[in-house]
């Protein structure tokens, strides 16, 4: 979600309201979970509809990382999303959504 935010400007309920944008949060959020389990680290069975359920009811809230982009701060996206990508190599899980979002936000960090 952080980063998702971070790249269109979203608060959390406009990216869970639009319908295009929120295909992309639900296949980041996946992808995650993927990478947590090849890495044979337990979320629980109820992990995805918890995480959808906490952003689906998070209003409009703008995430750290917006704030930190918006700011012209430097964001913690290596600490979170580049983790994922870095995880999801060691098991040989792809990421494109997590390395592209991370990109993303690292071309905005430099503007």
């Amino acid at each position: 979600m952080n980063p998702v935010c971070a790249v269109t400007g979203l608060t959390m309920s406009r990216v869970m309201n639009d319908p295009i944008v929120y295909q992309i949060v639900d296949a980041l959020v996946k992808e995650c979970v993927q990478v947590a389990r090849a890495n044979e680290i337990n979320l629980g069975w109820d992990f995805y509809p918890h995480a959808m359920d906490y952003m689906r009811n998070a209003g409009d809230h703008k995430p750290s990382m917006l704030i930190d982009i918006e700011a012209g701060r430097r964001t913690e996206i290596d600490f979170i999303n580049g983790k994922f990508v870095e995880y999801g190599s060691r098991t040989g899980t792809h990421t494109p959504y997590n390395h592209t979002l991370s990109a993303l936000v690292k071309g905005l960090e430099s503007k």
